[in-house]
This record gives structure tokens, sequence and C-alpha cells, in this order.
């Protein structure tokens, strides 16, 4: 309390909220309408919680810029219970002197890239984030990068960048073992380029609004292949987490995706509109999908039947990745503010851990008095 420093924000919409907290003082709890609200404090003392910049896929890792080393943070989400740094930094510089622009996982998150600058020049670096070593750094870059991404095997790094010369940007595909860039190719946009899942196209998006402003290109050669298409009836192509490609199709809850591991784009039927889809994580193994309207929402859909499971509420600020954790149990949501969200999915677990933050289950004048119609049971078994 001493600086007065902000550790923690959570956006409420009752007007006259109630809040307390627990007696270890590990949790508050705010009661937002007909809503309690449990917000977790442990590991808040000391800092404030990081402003975490990428997700890795499945949600093992995440990373933030700390500006006090000018080094890049780690994080466990599912080991920590929440986005808490676990303390190792992956790089430094003399007085926090780079200043970072983004950072993105490989796919097996066993990587991270990160683009920044200092007084010595723009680079990107690629650390080992099980090690901490450094396993490549490109330099001499024109600007800092606007894109970062790795191709499904983790060798070769595609970036885009302006040219502070021409009102032009720069995709440059880079091997990552010898540091030598493969090819470059010119744009008068370039927002953000992707790999597909097969490794053999790269993909460049222009227009932040439109699907249709993708372009595609040998990633071998770096020569044109023509605008973007997954096939069928999909119309253009976006860019979902974890290296998810995937199209609306002209259909009513028709959805064209290229999900990472799969030989070839598939369509899918969800059981309601799939226009207004701004976001997109598919579990593994044909688990569950995710997906992101443009108001905000979060929808999580049964891959097989396209039957949606339920919503997620999700952060009052724009969305920036999401991703499933490996056994699909939880959803981790990361925002624009860097903020983290982790969510519960199976009911079983959700109740477990309401059981467990309450201590015990309801009397049975509780239960008459919240849930009159249904006859008492034992809910919690501690």
């Amino acid at each position: 309390m001493a600086d007065r420093a902000m550790v923690l924000r959570h956006a409420i919409s009752a007007s006259q909220p109630d809040l307390a907290f627990d007696p270890d003082g590990h949790s508050a709890r705010v009661l937002d309408g007909d809503t309690v609200v449990t917000l977790d404090l442990t590991g808040l003392a000391g800092y404030a919680r990081p402003r975490w910049s990428a997700l890795a896929p499945g949600g093992r890792l995440l990373a933030s810029w700390d500006p006090a080393t000018g080094g890049v943070r780690l994080g466990e989400p599912l080991a920590t219970g929440g986005g808490r740094h676990t303390g190792r930094t992956l790089g430094r510089k003399p007085s926090g002197a780079w200043s970072l622009s983004l950072t993105a996982f490989s796919p097996d998150g066993r990587a991270l890239a990160a683009g920044g600058s200092d007084d010595d020049g723009t680079e990107i670096v690629v650390w080992d984030t099980g090690t901490g070593a450094e396993q490549a750094r490109i330099t001499g870059l024109p600007s800092p990068p606007d894109s970062v991404a790795f191709s499904p095997d983790g060798r070769r790094l595609v970036s885009v960048t302006s040219d502070v010369n021409r009102p032009v940007f720069l995709v440059d595909l880079w091997d990552l073992d010898s540091g030598e860039r493969l090819w470059r190719v010119t744009r008068d946009l370039a927002r953000e380029a992707a790999f597909t899942p097969d490794g053999r196209t790269v993909l460049v998006r222009g227009d932040d609004a439109m699907a249709f402003d993708v372009a595609a290109f040998d990633a071998a050669t770096g020569e044109p292949r023509g605008p973007a298409t997954l096939g069928g009836a999909s119309r253009g192509v976006r860019f979902g987490s974890g290296g998810v490609l995937y199209a609306a199709g002209d259909a009513e809850g028709s959805l064209t995706m290229w999900v990472p591991g799969s030989p070839a784009p598939v369509e899918v039927t969800l059981r309601g509109s799939t226009r207004d889809i701004a976001g997109l994580a598919a579990a593994p193994v044909g688990g569950p999908l995710a997906t992101v309207a443009r108001d905000g929402t979060v929808a999580v859909w049964d891959r097989a039947t396209g039957a949606l499971l339920g919503r997620v509420s999700g952060p009052p600020v724009a969305i920036t990745d999401l991703a499933f954790s490996a056994d699909a149990a939880r959803l981790l949501i990361l925002d624009a503010n860097g903020g983290l969200g982790v969510h519960r999915l199976r009911p079983g677990d959700a109740a477990a851990e309401v059981c467990a933050r309450a201590g015990r289950g309801l009397s049975e004048k509780e239960w008459r008095a919240h849930l009159p119609g249904l006859p008492y049971r034992e809910v919690c078994r501690l």
C-alpha cells in the first residue's frame, strides 16, 4: 500500500456492488447484481499483474515484456491458477533499454520470438522457452515488426515490417538455423502473416476488416499463388488462434477451417450464424470450438454435432487471443489490456471449485430459500 500502485482492476455492471475479503486474504468476493464474482488475490503483493502479450497454443505459457529488465517474462497460467509470472526471464537489456513491439510462440510452445528495438537497432530474437537459451537473432530490420509467425515445424519465421523509405510493407521469410533471409516480397498493405498448417504456403493479410484481402505465397520460393482460399464454398480466409485458419461459408452456420495437424481444410456446420465470427480457437483431437463474435461474445461449440455448448463471459475490452487447455477442460482468453481469464468448461470441475471455495454445501434451509422447486440433495461432498 505504500506506493499506492493499482494491482488489480475488475469491471462490474452493478451500480451498488458489495465487496468482502475472505478471512485468509487470498480472495475477494464481489456481489455484482445477482452474480458473485471471486477474485484471486494470491501473488499480487509486491507487483502489479503483468500485461500479457502472447498466449501459447494449449495455454501452457504466457509472455509479457518486463520494462525493468528489458527481457520477456514467462507465466504458466494452468500451473499457477492464473496469470502470474514464473520468475523466468528470457533475455535482458541494460537498464531495460529494449522496447518490445510483439511476441509470438511457436506451435509447440517450445520457442518464443520477440521483436523490438533499442539504440543498437531493430531485431527479432528467438529463445528456447524451456532453457532460456537464445536460438536465433535477426538484426537490421527497417522497423519494429508488425507480425511474426513460426512455420509448423518451428524452423522458419515469417515477419512483416514497414519500409521507412517507401510506403510499402516487407514480408520476409527467415531460416532460424542460419539466421538468413530466404525471400522477401513487398506489399502495398500487410498487417499479418501466417503459415498454412501444412507449411507449404505463407498467407499475408492486408486490410484488417477484409477476409478477402489475403494473398498466398509459396513458402519455398516466395512466388505468388494468388488470392488465398480454403476451397469449397468458403469466402476468403481469416486467421484464428494457435495457427487455425477459417472462413465462413455461404450457408447459415457453414464454416471451413484448417487446424494444425490436419492435412487439409474441413467443413463443419454450427447451429448458429458464422457470419459474425471475428476469432476462432480449436481444442485438440476433435474437441470443441470457441468463437468470438464482433461484440466480444465467446461461444463454445461441439465440433462433431455443431451444437452450442454454452457462452463464456468475455472481458469488457477486445479479445486478442484464446486457447483451450490440452484436455479441453479450460478456455483461456487474453484481452487487449493484457488481462487473462481462465474459464472452466466442465460442470463438475466448476461445481468442485465452488464447493472448495465455500468450504461447505447448502443447508436444507438455504436450499429451500434459493431452490424452492427442487428436492434437496447434498451437492458438496468434501
